[in-house]
């Protein structure tokens, strides 16, 4: 009697396993939503999620805070407050920066409508 390694079985059930995979990589940002990225002199500080409310003071006199739809700066002790003007990001693709301070606040994720060409 021979014996087979692979069975009908087995490769049904490694097809399954693949496409449950395969579902999970492309469905995993939609699971994970928007992240609100702080990059701090070109190194990256802390990810919140964008649904999360948090409020971070840096050391550099910087305030971000997230209300759980948009995340902002609120405070900056730089002179022409661009930072604080750039308003309150919402949208995957968006980002504000606070050019004295070296700081950059960034939303990444899949669901942007961002323009990307401006």
């Amino acid at each position: 009697m021979e014996r087979k390694f692979i069975t009908k079985k087995s490769i049904i059930f490694i097809i399954v396993l693949l496409t449950l995979a395969l579902g999970l990589i492309f469905l995993m940002p939609e699971i994970l939503g928007e992240k609100v990225e702080i990059w701090v002199d070109g190194e990256l500080y802390d990810t919140f999620a964008l649904s999360d409310s948090f409020s971070l003071s840096l050391d550099n006199g910087v305030v971000i805070t997230g209300d759980g739809e948009t995340a902002y700066f609120e405070k900056s002790d730089c002179p022409d407050k661009v930072c604080i003007k750039a308003g309150k990001l919402s949208l995957s693709g968006e980002w504000a920066a606070c050019l004295p301070n070296k700081t950059v606040l960034k939303i990444t994720g899949r669901n942007g409508e961002a323009d990307t060409v401006n």
